[in-house]
């Protein structure tokens, strides 16, 4: 009998709140459908996407016409892929079986079993080529022109190189599958040569042409003992990699292949180290800490482990080069100087300490991949190279955008004199003038397209050129930021055609489209704009990742977006001109629940000169002014860009979810935040006070809890020491004192906290020497007398993050005050929960702790009584009858 009411209050919970339709609630979670993988023919006729979760933990395929006159669904299907001429379709079933779809028509064949398929082309001629799974385990080609089909039998596995249409066949030649021949098939049309036996064969990698390839494997028959091994058209057999002569520099060994250069000269693999240091007799373990150390002893404890160092063969001469060495790791690049490397010297395994420690680093270099010399670039971090590669582009501490020219040797500035003023907000995590990004270029490196976090740049990187505000400045005067669709950093745009760019309005959230000619003057002509999501430019101004790239057939005009808003799921509309949108799935769940509306909603910071902020005020789709709502405020830096985000129904893992909630008959606000150097939990009580504040003029509002996590957690500790506004907190992994994390390492051995507060989201801009006042003041624990808030936390032994004791030390420190406090730990949880059952339970609680105190509702005896740790996994306390025991403590306020 002791959970009937717990099974009353869940009923009630998951039921029809407002008559009409039902709730969301943890029920509907893992059945909640939408839509992904899009596909859409060359000639822009027929379209493809699944329908995940349609069946309940399945998914169904959608193939349509692009006009919607025909359609054809199948469940659970994999491998999908369209035929160059847009007229089949090749898909595989459960069982592997593969099937071809004669688009337009529901004309479907069966093929064969299959572990693979896909289309390839050769010579101008279409083929299909899969791979069966039963009998002889036949590769098969079969062209889809003519009735030509060529079949290779026995072939475990294979690679293809596309560029040069070069297969490779790893093909069982025992009764037992153990020894391998290794065949290569220079053109479809030809006979395939065996080049090499043996077992164990893995790590193949062609180079760019497919004229020569490496791998390992255990070779048979043979003298020559070697794990990898090359091949070349000229050669009959494939030949060890490594001659005998061939050693590798401090005694490394070849690990595992990478790629080939791109004139195919040079062989990149990792070597690792494998010596072992001879051990002292007499020493004794101690770990012997100085302050001399680059690195403190326990971030080198945890990362003293092996790893691999880049290295490079030169296959004519077969010098090795140790690329890498310790505390260094390379990229590489293809340029017209060949493959170069980009060196970053680094010393522990975070930068953290970069603000004050001279040897940490990063220092970058440039090397030559031939001869293994290095060029200093100070603090230049060179990313990324230009399409024609002539040009590597990098950026300095304060993100400035640079180009270094490879033929010249000569390293350039590229944005430090743009006219891009500074930020009035004071923020660490940004520079000053905001974080300069390479979008995209002119064919043949002429220009550099770059957003300087609202406009474009059409700047040369050659320096002969005055740099162009390819956007008129129409980004900032009007507070709008803009984009290059189907954003890369090596996109390259045609100077002669019109160029499409996304757009957000940072004051109305609205998302669209413009279009602009590169040599054009003048603002951008707008195409579209909404209250919509479609594909949000990827930049530090806008705090909302919705990078949703359409997809564009390669015959024609058309595109496919996605296209979402905070009433409407995600789903596929077709253009031609980005201002008429055609639908083309039809996926709607949230319209048979309980949904939600949202608006913008601004409020004044509190205290003295506060300024006007931004947030989300969501409201159930039933909302009735003339009721009583309870209100959860949340935060996390800003939200408000999100308004028209869709917020698919999802498990709670520490921060509270808007659907569940807002289903539920809450009303929820996400706030923004501003902060004040020095003061970041001031900032954020004032900001949430007064986002309160304003809430409190409408009569539809009851009472008022909030809740946030990791950092928003800190903040729901700070708020509910210095206000008495609130009548319920939740603080998810929250920390409550920045004295006691100051010198705490995280479970990865580094002292986060320090730079979290000197440098980094912390704010506070100075030491604990330099400023003692600031991290008193900013540490909840020692306020903890004020408290008059009901409080819940979650503080997670595993956290690597947010040590638990920071949790303990607050709940400690409220429960001695006599204060209303809970504090849940979910075991193997860390920063967030995984487990499924543990999200289930956590969010009951959060559920049952905000409906107690914001909705009047009976507390469960977890609340009222606690759990008694013997009776951990027997009983929940989940109910609202007689409790286990009586508590001691007295409540005070």
């Amino acid at each position: 009998m002791k959970n009937i009411l717990a099974c009353i209050y869940f009923m009630l919970l998951s039921g029809t709140v407002t008559g009409q339709k039902p709730v969301i609630d943890q029920s509907v979670y893992n059945s909640w459908p939408f839509i992904g993988n899009p596909i859409i023919s060359n000639n822009g006729r027929y379209f493809i996407y699944a329908e995940e979760n349609k069946p309940v933990g399945g998914r169904t395929a959608v193939f349509l016409s692009i006009d919607r006159k025909w359609k054809y669904s199948k469940e659970n299907v994999r491998d999908i892929a369209i035929s160059e001429d847009g007229k089949k379709a090749i898909f595989t079933d459960p069982h592997d079986q593969l099937y071809e779809l004669i688009l337009g028509t529901h004309l479907i064949k069966p093929i064969a079993q299959v572990t693979s398929a896909r289309f390839i082309k050769h010579r101008g001629v279409e083929w299909l080529l899969y791979h069966e799974k039963e009998g002889d385990k036949r590769l098969v080609l079969r062209s889809m022109c003519t009735d030509t089909v060529l079949t290779y039998p026995f072939v475990e596995s294979y690679v293809l190189n596309e560029k040069s249409d070069r297969m490779l066949l790893v093909c069982t030649s025992d009764s037992f599958g153990v020894i391998k021949n290794l065949y290569i098939v220079s053109s479809i049309s030809e006979k395939p040569q065996l080049i090499w036996k043996g077992n164990n064969v893995n790590n193949i990698v062609f180079d760019q042409g497919g004229k020569q390839f490496a791998f390992q494997g255990n070779h048979l028959g043979s003298d020559k003992i070697s794990r990898f091994w090359y091949y070349k058209s000229e050669l009959v057999k494939a030949e060890p990699l490594f001659a005998n002569t061939d050693i590798i520099p401090d005694g490394l060994l070849a690990d595992n292949l990478l790629q080939f250069s791109h004139d195919g000269q040079q062989l990149f693999f990792n070597a690792r180290d494998t010596l072992a240091l001879p051990k002292d007799s007499t020493a004794v373990s101690v770990d012997i800490w100085s302050y001399s150390d680059d690195v403190l002893q326990l971030e080198q404890l945890v990362n003293n482990r092996s790893r691999d160092y880049l290295s490079v063969l030169d296959l004519a001469s077969h010098n090795i080069i140790r690329l890498e060495r310790e505390n260094e790791y390379i990229s590489l690049f293809e340029t017209v100087k060949g493959t170069v490397g980009v060196l970053m010297f680094r010393k522990g395994a975070h930068l953290g300490e970069t603000h004050w420690n001279k040897h940490c680093g990063p220092f970058y270099y440039l090397v030559s991949c031939a001869d293994g010399n290095r060029k200093f670039m100070g603090g230049i971090r060179l990313e990324d190279a230009s399409p024609s590669g002539k040009y590597l582009i990098g950026y300095d501490s304060i993100w400035n955008c640079y180009s270094y020219n490879l033929s010249t040797g000569q390293l350039r500035n590229l944005t430090g004199r743009l006219p891009v003023p500074t930020s009035p907000e004071w923020d660490l995590l940004h520079p000053p003038r905001g974080i300069f990004m390479v979008k995209g270029w002119l064919p043949d490196d002429r220009k550099v397209l770059v957003s300087d976090g609202y406009d474009l740049w059409w700047i040369d990187p050659s320096g002969q050129n005055v740099s162009v505000n390819f956007t008129n400045s129409m980004g900032r005067k009007h507070d709008m930021v803009f984009g290059l669709l189907n954003y890369s950093s090596r996109q390259i745009v045609s100077d002669k055609s019109v160029l499409i760019l996304n757009m957000f309005d940072r004051k109305t959230k609205y998302n669209g489209f413009y279009q602009k000619m590169p040599n054009a003057t003048g603002d951008p002509e707008k195409l579209s704009s909404g209250p919509f999501i479609y594909n949000v430019p990827f930049t530090y101004v806008v705090d909302l990742y919705a990078i949703h790239d359409p997809l564009k057939a390669r015959d024609t005009l058309l595109y496919v977006v996605q296209r979402e808003s905070s009433s409407e799921s995600p789903n596929y509309f077709s253009t031609y001109d980005f201002k008429h949108f055609q639908p083309l799935s039809d996926l709607y769940p949230e319209r048979n629940y309980n949904w939600l509306t949202a608006e913008l909603f601004s409020y004044k910071s509190n205290g003295t000169g506060g300024r006007m902020l931004q947030g989300i005020l969501y409201k159930p789709e039933n909302f009735d002014s003339t009721k009583k709502y309870p209100v959860i405020i949340n935060y996390y830096e800003k939200k408000s860009d999100g308004l028209n985000l869709y917020l698919r129904p999802l498990p709670i893992t520490g921060e509270v979810k808007v659907p569940s909630f807002v289903s539920n008959e809450y009303v929820m606000l996400l706030a923004d935040i501003y902060y004040t150097k020095g003061f970041p939990g001031k900032s954020a009580c004032d900001a949430i006070e007064g986002a309160a504040k304003a809430l409190k003029q409408y009569s539809w509002v009851g009472k008022i809890g909030i809740q946030g996590q990791s950092f928003g957690g800190y903040e729901t500790n700070y708020i509910i020491t210095h206000s008495k506004m609130f009548d319920a907190a939740m603080a998810s992994s929250g920390f409550c004192n920045i004295i006691g994390s100051y010198g705490t390492p995280i479970s990865e051995g580094f002292m986060y906290y320090s730079s979290w507060a000197e440098a980094g989201q912390g704010r506070i801009g100075a030491t604990l020497w330099q400023r003692p006042d600031l991290y008193l003041n900013n540490s909840p624990v020692f306020q903890a007398d004020k408290v008059t808030t009901p409080l819940l936390m979650m503080n997670n032994k595993e956290d690597g993050m947010v040590p638990v004791q920071q949790g303990i030390e607050f709940f400690a420190a409220l429960r001695r005050l006599g204060k209303k406090v809970w504090m849940l730990q979910y075991d193997g949880q860390g920063h967030s929960i995984s487990d499924s059952k543990m999200k289930s339970d956590y969010e009951t609680r959060l559920f049952q702790f905000f409906d107690h105190f914001l909705k009047g509702k009976p507390a469960p005896s977890w609340m009222t009584k606690g759990v008694p740790a013997q009776l951990k996994e027997v009983d929940r306390g989940l109910q609202f009858d007689a409790p286990y025991f009586k508590s001691s403590l007295t409540t005070s306020h």
